[in-house]
């Protein structure tokens, strides 16, 4: 299963790059863009390692309510900008 694993996250890595290209045509790829994704190369570490910091000491309910809980406050935020959004664009 861990080779099955491994496997499709080495497809899926492989899927991800093939979309570079494209999203940075359809962005305008700005120096201003190119800056931050330069400056974001050393933080990516960072954030794996603390996943696998938080893997090895949370229970893996502990773990999957802190996922759950990230994603719920993303939504909640997703949400409200739209709303925002959406009312500031039919209000005026």
């Amino acid at each position: 299963m861990a080779t099955q694993e491994g496997t499709g996250a080495d497809r899926r890595v492989g899927e991800n790059l093939l979309k570079v290209i494209p999203w940075l045509w359809v962005t305008g790829a700005s120096s201003e863009l190119w800056w931050l994704m330069a400056m974001s190369l050393p933080i990516i570490p960072l954030g794996v390692w603390l996943g696998w910091q938080l893997h090895e000491k949370l229970h893996q309910r502990q773990l999957y309510g802190l996922c759950y809980g990230l994603l719920v406050v993303t939504a909640l935020k997703l949400l409200w900008d739209g709303a925002a959004g959406y009312l500031d664009a039919n209000l005026t």
